[in-house]
């Protein structure tokens, strides 16, 4: 019972999950997200993420560099770097999961994640592939095939009304032949 209670008694982000101890500069974070739009996503890919992040440093503590709208209500709709507490938190997070994109080098996830960390502050745009979109998935997706351009995810085609087009979902990526999983997917 003392237990529970001090459970009950800790903030959220003290019950988010830990990094692995070999999360590196690179790693790819997949979260379910607890709102409705995180439902949707995963229900239209048939997939168990909605959200993704690339790990962009490790010290002091593990940032994750991701394209959101309203995980930091001070900075909503555009690319930020969250820490791995906040960005795994009970409240935003139903579970994560950490992969490594083990096709590339450490030099090139390096260079991926520092893509991706030179665009924090540009702002989310969840439009289709033609329209230059710039949501957690393409962040990623567009720095990984500047250094891999024979790389090619799985789009998928949506026809619903304001979202009609191609998207990538973050299951695509977790699809990419050498995904090395540091976590359970």
């Amino acid at each position: 019972m003392s237990r529970l209670i001090l459970l009950l008694l800790l903030p959220l982000a003290a019950l988010a999950a830990e990094p692995p101890p070999d999360i590196a500069v690179g790693d790819w974070v997949f979260r379910a997200g607890t709102g409705r739009e995180s439902a949707i996503i995963r229900e239209i890919d048939h997939g168990e993420y909605s959200h993704i992040g690339i790990v962009t440093a490790v010290e002091p503590t593990v940032r994750i560099t991701h394209a959101t709208t309203d995980d930091d209500p001070a900075h909503p709709n555009q690319v930020i770097a969250s820490d791995y507490a906040a960005y795994t938190a009970p409240a935003i997070a139903d579970k994560t999961a950490v992969a490594r994109p083990a096709f590339l080098s450490a030099d090139e996830r390096h260079a991926l994640a520092a893509q991706a960390a030179a665009r924090l502050g540009e702002p989310f745009r969840l439009v289709p592939r033609e329209k230059n979109p710039n949501y957690c998935t393409t962040l990623i997706h567009d720095a990984l095939t500047t250094l891999r351009p024979d790389i090619h995810a799985r789009w998928h085609h949506i026809n619903l009304p304001l979202l009609g087009g191609d998207y990538l979902f973050p299951q695509a990526l977790g699809e990419l032949p050498g995904i090395q999983w540091l976590t359970a997917p």
